[in-house]
This record gives C-alpha cells, sequence and structure tokens, in this order.
C-alpha cells in the first residue's frame, strides 16, 4: 500500500476511503455511544443529544466520527502537497493520519478531542500560508476566531491560543498587532456568548475543569505498548529525514516543519493537564505524528522497512479494532 500511496495518483482518494473503510470498519461494527468528560465544551453533549432526540440511529456517532478522520487526513494530506512539504506530492500523509488513529481502540469513538482536531488542521492550513495572504490581519482574526469556537467543543484548545501565537512568531516578524488580532479573534466566540445569555438572563459564572496532571490509563497494555513504540518509531525516522532535507528547503518551509515539531510537543503535553484519565484526548498529537510519519513511509530508500513498519501497524490496528471494541 505505500507503493501506491507514495505516488500522486488521481484515483488515490478512492483507494484512501478504501483503506480507511477497511481499518475503520469496527467503528460500525460495534458502535458504541460517546461518552461525555468534563474536558467537553459545552457543544459536545448538545451535539450528542441533538442526535439522539433527533431518532438518528446508534451508528449516527461512529459516521460522524468516521466522516471526520477521513476528512482530516485528506485536508491533511493536501495541506503538505500544496505547500510542498515533501519531495514530491504523495498520499502517504492521509495514509499515516487514518493508520495511527486506528491504533488505539478509544480513537474508534467519536470525541470531543476528534472534533477540535478538525479545527487545529484549519489552523496549521492557516499559518502555513500566512505569508502569502493578501489580508494578513483578517486571516490572523480567522484562525483566532475558529480557536475560539473550538473551545466550545473542547475546552483544553484554549491552551491551544500559545501554541497558534508561537506559530506566528515562527512563521512572521513579531508585530503587536498582529498578535492583538489573534487574540481579539478568539475572545469573539465568547463575547457573544456572554451577550446572548446576558439578554436571556442565564448569564453565570462558569465553572471550568481545574488543570491538573493526570496519567492516563491504557487498557489492553501488551498491544498499546506495541502502538506507542510504532508511533513513536515512525515519527523519529520522520523526524530524522526532515532534518536531514532541512537545508534543501526554504526558509518558509523549515519554519513551518519547527512549528510542527513544537506542535506535536505540545499536542502530547496538554492531555496531561486535563482531569481526566481517559486516553481519548491524545488523538491531538495525530496531527503532527501523522504528518511526521508519512515522510518516513516516504524518504527510506529500503522497500523492506516501509513495509514492515507499514504492516506491523495494520496488524495492531486490525487487533485493536476487531478484538478489543
Amino acid at each position: 500500500m505505500t507503493g501506491v500511496f507514495r505516488a500522486n495518483y488521481p484515483y488515490n482518494n478512492f483507494l484512501l476511503l478504501l483503506y480507511a473503510l477497511v481499518l475503520k470498519f469496527p467503528m460500525f461494527l460495534h458502535a458504541h455511544i460517546p461518552q461525555t468528560g468534563i474536558a467537553d465544551g459545552f457543544l459536545y453533549p448538545k451535539l450528542l443529544d441533538l442526535m439522539q432526540l433527533s431518532g438518528f440511529p446508534p451508528v449516527a456517532p461512529a459516521i460522524l466520527a468516521f466522516i471526520l478522520i477521513f476528512t482530516q487526513a485528506t485536508v491533511l494530506n493536501y495541506l503538505c502537497n500544496h505547500f510542498k512539504l515533501t519531495p514530491h506530492p504523495n498520499y502517504l500523509t492521509g495514509m499515516s493520519y487514518i493508520l495511527i488513529s486506528s491504533l488505539f481502540s478509544e480513537w474508534f469513538t467519536l470525541s470531543s478531542a476528534m472534533i477540535a482536531n478538525t479545527f487545529f488542521i484549519w489552523i496549521i492550513y492557516g499559518l502555513a500560508g500566512i505569508n502569502s495572504s493578501q489580508k494578513i490581519k483578517s486571516t490572523l482574526f480567522n484562525l483566532g476566531l475558529i480557536l475560539g469556537i473550538a473551545c466550545f467543543f473542547y475546552y483544553p484548545a484554549l491552551f491551544f491560543l500559545f501554541l497558534v501565537l508561537v506559530g506566528l512568531a515562527f512563521m512572521r516578524p513579531f508585530r503587536i498587532a498582529e498578535w492583538l488580532m489573534v487574540v481579539l479573534g478568539f475572545l469573539t466566540p465568547f463575547y457573544f456568548l456572554v451577550s446572548i445569555l446576558f439578554l436571556n438572563n442565564r448569564l453565570t459564572v462558569p465553572t471550568l475543569p481545574e488543570p491538573v496532571i493526570t496519567l492516563p490509563f491504557i487498557s489492553q497494555l501488551p498491544w498499546a505498548i506495541s502502538s506507542l513504540a510504532l508511533i513513536g518509531f515512525s515519527a523519529l525516522v520522520g523526524v530524522y529525514f526532515i532534518n536531514l532535507n532541512m537545508r534543501r528547503q526554504i526558509v518558509h518551509i523549515r519554519k513551518f516543519w519547527s512549528l510542527i515539531f513544537f506542535y506535536s510537543l505540545f499536542a502530547v503535553l496538554v492531555p496531561f493537564l486535563n482531569n481526566t484519565r481517559s486516553f481519548h484526548d491524545w488523538i491531538l498529537a495525530v496531527v503532527p505524528i501523522s504528518m511526521m510519519a508519512g515522510v518516513a513511509f516516504l524518504s527510506p530508500q529500503k522497500k523492506w522497512f516501509r513495509v514492515f513498519v507499514h504492516w506491523a501497524m495494520v496488524l495492531v490496528a486490525l487487533v485493536m479494532g476487531y478484538y478489543f471494541r
């Protein structure tokens, strides 16, 4: 499969869909009703209630989760190709996103963190093309606005305001007006929310979850360790080849990869601040790690390496999906 997705064939979108259906089919066979947690924004429970009250079948959250994962994979793949983050266009980033997001049973269920990933991909897409934007202040305001809306689904998204500001520092010279536009955009959804609640006489002081450092509870420990080892190994190989080719890339691309490295570290650390032991939130790290893994599947000259790592991941993904659901 890596040989097929290394190329930029027009029919690879369809093959990627089939690939996703094979790995994600347990989502439909063993559809779980999503559970709410303390890290969920107020819109996430309302979304679940809306699907339940509207008479949607129990498999509806699984269908929505599949649509989100496949859409995120294709958009992330387009981002890498459009901004020339790899030597030539391919579908390996999209393949990696679908594959890595199948390595833990918790990631087969719809969650607020999964929804938040859609907003985060949108944000890094905006940061990648920020220097070519004709209306820079509008773009920055929109990025802050997107992040503010993401907080309504997933409270810890507010920590990513720091990531956006760091990304802005990576991509552009410091200008206080531009940073303020991001912050203003971020605060705008909250302004409208407070206004609506005030006009309806429902304004109360919200109780946000406290940032408490907790360790996740990992089920299916032997297989989970295998998943973590494969994810870490593919990411490290990807980082090696990215650094190896860094001097050949233009300055803008080098800065963007530096942002992705910081993003991966940030996405791994933020779930530790949630007062929850769920492993659902670590799906945040799949976005940057899949970009690194895409390079790992593309760059090595030895075919056996790509084949071994890919099919080892597929094996673990099938076990997690079909036997631990």
